[in-house]
């Protein structure tokens, strides 16, 4: 069909939600056109344009909409006594299922005998009505509200191309890519509130109005006029205090992510053999590596090898020990930039104490520079399958007989971020910008066998 029109529609009712907002409905709108139904273009053996459009509704998590209440004792000396602790949180009387409006269009082709694929497709949804809490003052006598708040906007493009780059006799071999890139915003939060954050020590992740979702903000280095790094009196460099010198790193989202696909096929009369491998690849992102923290400040990495000595750009100076003796070492560093009086930078210091307190921060807070950009280009999976022929396959009464050997997560091809494996913060829920120490994720290896009867 060259034109193909569908509509849909659905009414849920929540019992987390209040019951005159309990029944909520949701429409959506899809529209195909296959183009080259109606005209021929050369070259190009299929083609679509489509376009659809919905507006669908969730309510409240199991559970978010349950007052409970806990029994304890009171305290010394006390202890018979129950006493009863009510809900910390307050509800909104009005409170309205959370939506998301979004409208996608997008094209897929097939060309030049089917050898090459092409899908694209742009994406704009709005999510509003979020239902969360707000933080209360304690003089409410609640932590939070449980209310409607926030309007966020996402925009992406997605693309899908597939060819055959080598399709010849018993020979094929296939290539497919994949890359998705997202542009997101916060829209509004709630009324007189601008801005959300949470936080690890002095650096914050933000969601404020007009910015992008997951900023991370941080003090800069103090900084003279000029642009020039400050070190204190012992020769380090420190932090601002001063409000106006917050600097932004970037995002804890990625800015592009997909994946690169190949395969190869050979087809004999003992069989097909097809060989496969996949690559994942993730680019942009920050987070902050707590084990980079502690292997930086104790010297436990290559990272950590300038200035160890003069063979690594160490400077020859003369230490004054406790008992008044001197020793001549060949570990000192010079931090570029300049003193509080504004005169170059001459404060000689060693190369372990320049990298304990780097790390571990004069206790001030973290460092900018701590804050690393996760990009990583990973070796996903191997796999090597072997189908025995019909006439084979017949004789032990199946219709398909396929023998194959797999491996995933077998290796980083590059990451920028050493010593940890990128991938570690998935799944981990709020704390997905923060590696802590996190196991490292299994190489697998696997045999398998598929049987069609």
């Amino acid at each position: 069909m060259e034109y193909v029109l569908e509509f849909q529609a659905r009414n849920d009712w929540a019992s987390t939600l209040p019951k005159s907002n309990r029944s909520y409905f949701y429409p959506g709108a899809s529209f195909t056109w296959n183009f080259t139904e109606t005209f021929a273009i050369p070259a190009i053996n299929y083609g679509k344009l489509f376009v659809s459009w919905a507006d669908v509704g969730r309510p409240a998590s199991r559970y978010y909409a349950l007052r409970t209440y806990s029994m304890g004792t009171l305290p010394a000396p006390n202890t018979n006594i129950n006493d009863i602790t009510g809900p910390t949180d307050l509800f909104s009387g009005d409170l309205k299922p959370e939506r998301k409006r979004e409208y996608e269009i997008g094209t897929s082709l097939r060309m030049f005998n089917n050898r090459l694929e092409f899908n694209a497709s742009y994406y704009n949804a709005t999510w509003y009505n979020q239902i969360m809490g707000v933080p209360l003052s304690s003089t409410t006598g609640s932590q939070t509200i449980r209310i409607n708040a926030g309007e966020i906007n996402n925009q992406g493009l997605e693309l899908y191309v597939n060819g055959a780059l080598f399709a010849t006799g018993p020979f094929r071999w296939e290539v497919s890519l994949t890359a998705a890139k997202q542009w997101d915003k916060v829209i509004k939060l709630y009324l007189g509130i601008t801005q959300k954050q949470d936080n690890a020590g002095n650096l914050l992740r933000r969601q404020a109005e007009g910015e992008r979702m997951n900023s991370l903000y941080i003090q800069d280095y103090a900084r003279d006029a000029n642009g020039n790094k400050i070190v204190d009196d012992a020769g380090h460099y420190y932090l601002s205090n001063d409000p106006k010198d917050e600097i932004c790193l970037g995002s804890t989202n990625p800015d592009v992510y997909g994946g690169l696909t190949t395969n190869f096929y050979f087809q004999g009369k003992w069989g097909m053999l097809n060989l496969m491998g996949a690559l994942d690849y993730k680019f942009g992102g920050k987070i902050l590596s707590y084990s980079n923290y502690y292997l930086r400040g104790n010297g436990l990495v290559t990272e950590t090898l300038p200035y160890r000595d003069t063979a690594h750009g160490g400077l020859t100076w003369t230490e004054t020990l406790s008992d008044g003796t001197t020793r001549e070492r060949h570990d000192g560093v010079i931090l570029p930039g300049v003193k509080s009086d504004g005169t170059p930078n001459d404060k000689i210091i060693s190369a372990s104490n320049y990298y304990q307190v780097y790390i571990h921060d004069m206790g001030t807070g973290w460092q900018p520079d701590m804050i690393e950009g996760n990009s990583y280009v990973k070796f996903r999976e191997m796999a090597l399958l072997y189908t025995v022929p019909a006439h084979l396959s017949r004789q032990f009464r199946v219709q398909k007989l396929s023998l194959g050997v797999t491996a995933r997560n077998l290796f980083y091809i590059y990451k920028s971020v050493k010593n940890i494996d990128s991938e570690s913060m998935l799944g981990t829920g709020n704390d997905s910008w923060i590696e802590n120490s996190n196991f490292p994720s299994l190489r697998s290896y696997g045999i398998k066998i598929n049987v069609s009867f």
